[in-house]
């Protein structure tokens, strides 16, 4: 149970990439793809079935720290968003990826904000929340390279 104080710092950061909605929601989907283009991402243990409430693991390397984690999935619409939250962490993330139609491909969003931290969240707050920025502009320039070079 997490214990610890509500943040409500969340952002969003979308990326025009020039491919199908469909073609950038099975990249994003495939949650073993996550590391090629979420580089913090060092590993992942996707789940069998990709639905509310199933539960993965994985580790993220951040701050020059391995952190390990576990997510739980909150919401799938195919094709258009899939959110996720850290149920075990250091800090209580809450991720979502959007997907809208565009009329020169997809516009992807990534939002993401700390929900909840303890003690050790609250002591990374100040370095982790410029640094989760800073990857997430990378991490996009990389899915929508990607998926372009495909």
């Amino acid at each position: 149970m997490w214990r610890g104080r509500t943040s409500e710092v969340r952002e969003s950061t979308s990326v025009l990439i020039r491919r199908s909605p469909l073609d950038v929601w099975d990249y994003v989907s495939d949650l073993s793809k996550t590391p090629t283009w979420r580089t913090t991402v060092t590993s992942i243990a996707p789940p069998e079935d990709l639905q509310v409430g199933a539960q993965f693991e994985g580790t993220t390397r951040l701050l020059g720290r391995t952190w390990r984690w576990v997510l739980e999935v909150t919401e799938v619409d195919v094709g258009r968003k899939l959110g996720y939250v850290v149920v075990d962490g250091v800090v209580k993330l809450a991720v979502s990826y959007g997907i809208e139609p565009s009329p020169d491909g997809t516009e992807f969003t990534l939002t993401g904000g700390v929900v909840r931290y303890g003690l050790a969240g609250r002591l990374l707050k100040p370095l982790a929340l410029p640094a989760l920025r800073r990857e997430t502009a990378v991490h996009l320039e990389n899915l929508k390279r990607l998926l372009e070079s495909r």
